[in-house]
């Protein structure tokens, strides 16, 4: 969130993140007393630019459906690709660490990572 003149700007991102919660049955008047959201319309607004549901009350022509589909594919394959991008640099941070203290981290499901176990002898 960024203060200017009197007034907030959120990022797209916590938008985005309001809209989802809403859209997975939050009201809107909780997530205003939640984050703190001035104005009766703020969230309404964010809901038309970011929501995936169709609004009550509004039809969508097959064409109309089909263009938000794709957009949401698109939103959620570059989501994908920043997740992906993201976990493979927190991968190389973790090897580099292993590799400089020799310290060798289990993964969750209980087995050693597969690259980068560190210096022989040291972590094991």
């Amino acid at each position: 969130m960024e203060k200017r003149k009197g007034t907030i700007q959120y990022s797209e991102a916590f938008k985005r993140k309001v809209v989802q919660e809403y859209e997975s049955g939050a009201s809107m008047h909780s997530l205003q007393r939640k984050y703190g959201i001035g104005g009766n319309t703020t969230i309404q607004k964010w809901v038309r630019k970011y929501g995936t549901r169709p609004q009550p009350g509004k039809t969508e022509s097959p064409e109309e459906e089909i263009r938000r589909l794709k957009a949401r594919i698109a939103q959620l394959e570059k989501a994908v690709s920043n997740l992906t991008v993201e976990k493979l640099v927190l991968e190389s941070t973790l090897e580099v660490y292993q590799e400089e203290y020799g310290v060798v981290y289990a993964k969750k499901n209980g087995r050693r990572s597969s690259r980068g176990r560190g210096r022989k002898g040291k972590g094991r």
